[in-house]
């Protein structure tokens, strides 16, 4: 039996690109765009437009009440490093009950890189 090697993390949930998020906003697709970051010392200093905060440690609770579970969610924080995003991904998804959850992993850092409008 081959040995996984350890460095290589399985992904538990799905990713969306810069570019395919920009086409649903553009588009005005109907999905629920999640920053995870903490609200006041990120998501009041720049976030995506459209998008409502919910930080990590408030979306066990808030998620539930404020989001459809039958409409696509995409979460993101602040950039590829950045944990907060995956986990709320995971969560949502395995342990929510979210049908269809997107993990914009590049973050707020690559959307302000390229250029993209942030709201405050």
């Amino acid at each position: 039996m081959a040995k996984k090697n350890p460095e290589v993390k399985e992904k538990m949930t799905e990713d969306i690109s810069k570019d395919e998020l920009k086409a649903k906003i553009d588009g005005g697709e109907d999905f629920q765009l999640v920053d995870v970051r903490g609200k006041e010392c990120c998501y009041d200093n720049g976030h995506i437009p459209g998008a409502i905060s919910m930080p990590l440690n408030e979306l066990e609770e808030r998620a539930p009440r404020e989001l459809d579970r039958d409409k696509l969610v995409v979460v993101y924080c602040g950039s590829y490093t950045c944990t907060l995003s995956p986990r709320a991904a995971h969560m949502l998804k395995h342990h929510l009950g979210f049908k269809k959850v997107l993990d914009y992993s590049g973050g707020i850092k690559e959307w302000q890189e390229s250029g993209l409008p942030v709201e405050k």
